[in-house]
């Protein structure tokens, strides 16, 4: 190209036989013909003693001493002989032929490249040379506008040919080749070279197996023989396929797996819908083999995970799980109270995190040991904390002690406590009036050995008069002088004992103390078994047919139930009867013969009677009729009260002599088993189904205890002497 910093013109003239050689260096005209070496590349000063300028000449010159201009448009050329032509001047091109071509006048700016194609096309020319109107102009400027514009035309309205990527001539080149040809170029009558992924004449078909624009997606593997339109549609689907491209899967429901082109099929179990592809109502999952939980609102749940809206009482994303507090497979029951968090297991309502302090078992419904304040929920009698600073796993070692494992003996003492056979409660400084600990701060200590010692805790009130005795006795539960028995260990029903000899005084609910000093059950005469746990009596009142403070005594034999003080009746074993024992009739004349306890009719008088008791006979022309329907009437009425009195004072008889016997069983001390058989009889009596339970007296060893006898009347269980 040519060098901008160097304007060069030559101008060639003839003056005599010598052609002018004149150049424009540097803004000076330079005829290099004029003195030596005037057109050296860099000046005469490059001219060496031979006149020859050793680096070369200046563009459009050549020659040793660079006095000649380059053959004929050549910009620079050989030193030597100027040839061959190194470059070409602008707009013109070929330097093997002394660029004898002109660039096209299409060329940016006229210039080109040596073989003629340009960098850039000026505006209406394309190609490499720029030579040739773009599609659709003509003329030497191309500027003028070809009638149809996919020909190429010389005059306006001819057509040479096609623009690429058209074919037809003779129609004006109006068709596109196929997307399929190479480089998107057709012939005239449309055939071409096709692009991979193409076929055919025209290259309009994709080759097997692939579909699309480029036909460069596969078809299908739904489709069979995975073959396909261009358009992708499959001609047949492959067996478990759907779809126009045969590219969706028969859902898991449709019977093996087979389907029809639009998806539609026949479903297997548990399957729904016309393509079986959701589950039958109430069930979910992977081959809708879940069931929907009872805890959702309706029966339908999410189909692939089961999520629905809960129930009250239900909780979970699935619903399958009880809120806090409840449980059962419909969550309604509630877990037990001692639960902690009240949580439990749906399942069983096992107490999920275990039971609160004092409580055990699966459902914490059990108690812990009373030496325990907590204990394992699998065992009561496994401690985990303890009461008034106690350890070990039975609660048994005393505060300060060291026991042996599962002991409550002391072995020895720790915080500086004294004497292990006093279960360390000694001090030798703690509540010590005097130095030497002969006197202690208040009656809740004893000086022992130099030491004040706390009294025992079985002292009541805390108070002790020595180490040997407390001095307000015992508290509940103890006995003995020092108060270091147990009542429970006598009877374990025993809640209160005497402190001398450890009789029981007062007994856990349900039993009450018999004559030896132990508890005994409730008797059965009394209502729902229960009584006074200090004497028996009953406190909920008398089963039916019995009254008296034990329930002991036998209404009279027409009452069902009598007043529990005096015995009188309060409802009789027939509608018909009534009065104190039972013993007067309703009149007949009642409508139902029903009546109070004073014989007044409840439900008001048959037709030919007035009065508060309905035996005012209203005097009619039916009065004989009447008469003899009456009788009739006194007869059945008669004949059915007989019988059922008849029945009721056989059992009553029955139930009079094991009364009897019950109350010398008791009397007499009789053993439990002979007590149980009496228990049997009166539920045989009374038909009280609970005679297959075991009714417990509790007998235990009265040596070395004081004797009691004790005398039953109608009013008092027990009088003891």
């Amino acid at each position: 190209m040519i060098n901008l910093n160097v304007l060069l013109w030559v101008t060639l003239g003839t003056l005599g036989s010598c052609a002018e050689v004149t150049v424009v260096i540097n803004g000076t005209v330079v005829d290099c013909r004029g003195s030596p070496c005037a057109c050296c590349n860099g000046g005469v000063k490059r001219c060496n003693w031979e006149e020859y300028c050793d680096a070369g000449c200046v563009d459009t010159i050549w020659g040793y001493r660079c006095k000649n201009i380059c053959y004929g448009n050549c910009y620079t050329c050989q030193q030597e002989f100027g040839i061959p032509c190194n470059e070409c001047k602008n707009t013109f091109y070929d330097a093997s032929s002394n660029c004898n071509e002109s660039c096209s006048v299409g060329c940016n700016n006229g210039s080109c490249f040596d073989d003629g194609t340009c960098s850039q096309c000026t505006e209406n020319f394309e190609g490499v040379k720029c030579e040739t109107c773009n599609q659709g102009k003509y003329g030497s400027n191309c500027s003028n506008d070809c009638l149809h514009q996919n020909c190429r035309c010389t005059n306006g309205t001819n057509c040479d040919s096609c623009k690429a990527g058209f074919y037809g001539r003779t129609t004006y080149c109006q068709s596109p080749c196929s997307a399929g040809c190479q480089n998107g170029e057709c012939n005239d009558d449309a055939s071409c070279t096709c692009r991979q992924g193409f076929v055919g004449s025209l290259c309009m078909e994709c080759i097997t197996g692939h579909y699309g624009e480029e036909c460069d997606t596969r078809c299908s593997g739904g489709c069979s023989d995975s073959m396909c339109l261009r358009n992708g549609t499959c001609n047949q689907c492959r067996p478990g396929y759907y779809g126009e491209q045969c590219n969706n899967i028969c859902a898991s429901g449709c019977s093996d797996g087979i389907c029809k082109r639009n998806g539609a099929c026949t479903c297997r179990l548990k399957y729904t819908g016309s393509h079986c592809d959701s589950c039958e109502k109430g069930r979910y999952g992977v081959n809708c083999k879940h069931e929907c939980s009872v805890g959702c609102i309706t029966s339908s749940c999410g189909k692939d995970n089961g999520f629905c809206n809960c129930l009250p009482n239900f909780n979970g994303k699935q619903c399958l799980l009880c809120t806090d507090g409840f449980y059962g497979t419909s969550c309604q029951l509630h877990c037990f109270d001692k639960c902690i968090n009240k949580a439990c297991s749906m399942s069983d309502g096992k107490c999920t995190f275990g039971c609160m302090d004092g409580f055990t078992s699966d459902n914490c419904t059990a108690h812990c040991h009373a030496d325990c304040r907590a204990c394992a929920q699998h065992d009561p009698l496994i401690c985990t904390s303890c009461f008034n600073e106690f350890s070990g796993t039975n609660c048994k070692c005393p505060p300060n002690c060291n026991c042996a494992s599962g002991s409550d003996i002391c072995l020895s003492c720790n915080n500086t406590y004294m004497y292990h056979d006093k279960q360390c409660k000694c001090h030798a400084q703690k509540c010590c009036i005097d130095q030497g600990c002969n006197e202690c701060i208040n009656a809740k200590y004893f000086s022992y050995k130099n030491s004040c010692c706390e009294c025992p805790n079985s002292c009541k009130d805390g108070l002790c008069s020595s180490g040997h005795s407390c001095q307000n006795g015992c508290e509940d539960l103890f006995y003995g002088s020092f108060c270091s028995l147990k009542c429970t260990d006598i009877d374990n029903k025993c809640f209160k004992c005497a402190q001398v000899d450890g009789s029981c005084l007062r007994c856990t609910e349900g039993y009450f103390p018999n004559v030896n000093g132990t508890c005994m059950k409730c008797l059965l005469s009394c209502k729902e078994n229960a009584c006074d746990p200090d004497n028996g009596r009953c406190s909920k009142g008398c089963k039916d047919g019995l009254w008296g403070i034990h329930c002991t005594e036998t209404c009279n034999l027409l009452c069902k139930t009598c007043d529990r003080m005096n015995g009188d009746c309060i409802d009789c074993v027939h509608p018909v009867l009534y009065g104190p024992i039972c013993n007067l009739s309703c009149s007949s004349s009642c409508i139902s013969s029903k009546c109070n306890d004073d014989g007044e009719c409840l439900n008001g008088c048959s037709d030919g009677y007035t009065g508060v008791k309905c035996d005012t006979v209203q005097k009619t022309s039916e009065d004989v009729r009447s008469s003899a329907g009456m009788v009739v009437v006194w007869v059945v009425v008669g004949i059915s009260a007989t019988l059922v009195t008849l029945v009721i004072i056989k059992r009553r008889h029955i139930a009079i002599k094991v009364i009897g016997e019950v109350r010398s069983a008791i009397k007499n001390g009789r053993s439990k088993t002979d007590i149980n058989n009496v228990y049997e009889d009166i539920d045989d009596v009374t038909g009280d189904p609970s005679h297959n339970q075991e009714y417990e007296m509790t007998q235990t060893s009265t040596e070395g205890v004081e004797r009691r006898s004790c005398q039953y009347s109608n009013t008092t269980l027990r009088q003891c002497y």
